[in-house]
């Protein structure tokens, strides 16, 4: 998967393990010798053994993710594995279709009905496939909403993360049906949801009070992606300036709080945050200058604090002096900050050559 974030380790990288997409790797020329293959292969489709099929199915995809199969020799091949009677073949097609590459409205039109399934193996792996596809999914996107609001973790946090990969769609149901997610479920469907909710700017009421909410999560990765999620969500005059108004200052006073959370990845988090939203979070600026003099604190988090105050900006009467004390810092990571964020102010003159 794609992904941004560097808060937390733990818990995502369980969750990007789960359907993250390799890079893209050139495929090669699909030979006769290839396509020979294949058609043996289609024979074991009708095979009595499961595991016959099943291993047709494998070997299909596994040709149509190396070579350059044209999609009317496979698609047929997986479109028909995913009516097999053995859930595990049908989910080992389904998901052979997201990746083996294909995109086409048919090929969509097959992942859905594998989202459609009755069983979990073969729901969680076309949630996976049509993460693979990416925006070409967006017709699978109500069956990925319904999938949220079923029981099954790994089917609701593979379609939470399909939902983000597909990207902004004009389906009004996605927000909710995130936002329900962040607050029903285990912690790995719960970071997953509200890390597509910033993924994918959600700035409706329910989005917004879910994130806040997660601010406070018991778990630390979650309340670490509520803060990265901030930073992606633009707080517009969409549903009111009293709203915006409102939400902003609860983000705020809950990210302020985190700067004192017991774990070092959300404190990081938290600042990265209060930096994103500029001279909105001058009243933290007392808060940051305290972690930036803290000797004890970690380089990380020192060198976070100066680059959250310089987007802070000259809000604040103190902030310049900081800097520019900065710039001196033992830290070469505070130093380069530093100095980066008074050039952006205009503070200090850009050497010719960075401009």
């Amino acid at each position: 998967m794609r992904r941004t974030w560097t808060a937390g380790v733990g818990l995502a990288l369980c969750v990007l393990a789960l359907a993250a997409p390799a890079a893209a790797k050139p495929k090669q020329p699909y030979t006769a010798e290839v396509a020979q293959k294949l058609m043996d292969l289609a024979a074991s489709y009708d095979s009595a053994d499961p595991v016959v099929r099943k291993h047709a199915v494998s070997e299909s995809r596994w040709i149509a993710w190396r070579y350059e199969v044209p999609e009317s020799n496979i698609l047929p091949l997986l479109s028909r594995a995913l009516a097999d009677i053995e859930p595990w073949v049908r989910a080992e097609a389904a998901v052979g279709i997201g990746k083996a590459g294909l995109t086409s409205p048919a090929a969509v039109d097959a992942v859905i009905v594998g989202l459609k399934d009755s069983d979990r193996r073969v729901t969680w792996a076309a949630a996976i496939s049509a993460e693979y596809m990416g925006p070409a999914a967006k017709a699978a996107v109500p069956a990925l909403v319904d999938l949220l609001a079923g029981t099954d973790a790994s089917t609701r946090r593979a379609a939470a993360v399909a939902l983000a990969t597909i990207g902004p769609t004009d389906n009004a149901t996605v927000g909710p049906a995130l936002a329900a997610a962040t607050a029903n479920g285990g912690p790995h469907t719960r970071w997953a949801a509200v890390w597509a909710i910033g993924e994918l700017g959600l700035n409706e009421p329910a989005t917004l009070d879910a994130i806040i909410s997660a601010l406070d999560d018991k778990d630390d990765d979650i309340r670490a992606a509520a803060a990265n999620a901030r930073t992606k969500i633009r707080l517009t005059d969409r549903f009111g300036a009293e709203m915006k108004a409102a939400a902003a200052a609860q983000v705020l006073q809950k990210l302020t709080q985190l700067l004192r959370d017991r774990e070092e990845h959300v404190r990081w988090a938290a600042i990265w945050a209060l930096g994103e939203a500029g001279p909105a979070a001058v009243n933290t600026t007392p808060e940051l200058m305290a972690i930036y003099r803290d000797p004890q604190a970690p380089s990380k988090l020192r060198t976070a604090a100066v680059n959250a105050l310089g987007k802070i900006g000259l809000a604040h009467p103190a902030i310049d002096d900081t800097l520019q004390q900065a710039r001196d810092d033992q830290d070469p990571n505070v130093r380069a900050i530093a100095t980066e964020r008074l050039q952006d102010l205009g503070l200090i003159d850009t050497p010719p050559d960075e401009q």
